[in-house]
């Protein structure tokens, strides 16, 4: 093999690094620069012409299941804030116990709304306040004139009863 197809076939290729990949089209001519400019007494081998096909197919299959899989990811993540939204919206109206966000102490207000932003459900509080939906450390609603009573878990349990009633633990 000469020098000058060598040169020839070194300013022709693309440089790959930097974070570029080499795509099929890439890949094909390449591979037809390799066997242009292959040594005649030593022959690319089928072998090897075909082991590098089926690799670059590997490589494009692996492709597109990974941006199959992304766009699978996305879909179930909206899908998630969607259910979380949902179920979230049965606490509008709903009196709730929060840790504060800013001072870190515990305050009660009533949810006004609910929403979805930053990857998070938030409730917007009659004071105007917004709460990630993971603060709330209880819930209370008017039940028949008293009051009842959720407690989220490893929050400290009270009791909200209205005067005049009782209680059975």
């Amino acid at each position: 093999m000469s020098i000058e197809s060598v040169s020839a076939a070194v300013a022709g290729s693309q440089n790959i690094t930097g974070g570029r990949r080499l795509d099929g089209a890439g890949f094909m001519k390449l591979l037809t620069t390799q066997i242009k400019n292959q040594n005649p007494l030593e022959p690319l081998q089928d072998s090897q012409f075909i082991g590098q096909l089926a690799q670059l197919s590997s490589l494009e299959e692996a492709q597109g299941q990974t941006a199959a899989l992304q766009q699978l990811a996305s879909a179930l993540q909206a899908n998630a804030g969607l259910q979380g939204l949902a179920q979230a919206s049965s606490l509008i109206g709903r009196q709730v116990s929060y840790i504060d966000p800013d001072l870190g102490t515990e305050s009660d207000d009533t949810v006004q709304s609910v929403k979805f932003g930053n990857g998070l459900i938030q409730l917007e509080l009659e004071s105007g306040v917004t709460i990630p939906l993971g603060n709330v450390v209880q819930i209370r609603s008017d039940v028949a004139g008293g009051l009842s009573s959720t407690t989220a878990p490893n929050a400290e349990p009270t009791s909200s009863f209205a005067l005049g009633t009782s209680s059975s633990v």
